[in-house]
């Protein structure tokens, strides 16, 4: 994975913190691989002796204490290869991020908590001029 590995929970991730937070991938995928026409996040592809690589802007991960949004701008994605020829990142998929960690408003909260907790927030991971952004589905220990 190329950092250590030793993953927080999205609840205890603390505002500025850099480190790794793994959950399930969310949401409707808006692309669709080429070789294997499956729905997904992301898709690298040898397509006739080319590459094909697509991959969405922001992706949406959750675990049972929280969601994240993954900012994918000058990610590093590591991915498993199907048969050797395409990889993806698709729904349900359980998969890590390294990056920079703050916690903002969610804007669209799928969990409501008292009216004392405040308003619902969500982490956002980031690459920064100072740390890259690791996008992986290699994870340790994964099901």
């Amino acid at each position: 994975m190329g950092k250590s590995f030793n993953p927080w929970r999205i609840r205890d991730v603390g505002d500025g913190n850099t480190g790794w937070v793994q959950g399930r991938l969310v949401g409707d995928p808006p692309l669709v691989a080429p070789i294997s026409k499956r729905r997904c996040f992301h898709y690298n592809a040898f397509v006739a002796d080319k590459v094909a690589t697509a991959t969405v802007d922001e992706l949406t991960i959750e675990d049972e204490t929280g969601r994240a949004l993954v900012v994918m701008a000058g990610a590093v994605i590591q991915l498993d290869f199907d048969h050797g020829r395409e990889g993806i990142l698709g729904p349900g998929e359980l998969i890590a991020a390294y990056g920079t960690c703050r916690w903002e408003r969610d804007p669209a909260p799928t969990r409501h908590g008292l009216y004392r907790d405040g308003p619902p927030q969500r982490l956002r991971i980031t690459g920064t001029s100072r740390v890259r952004l690791w996008v992986s589905e290699d994870v340790p220990g994964r099901i």
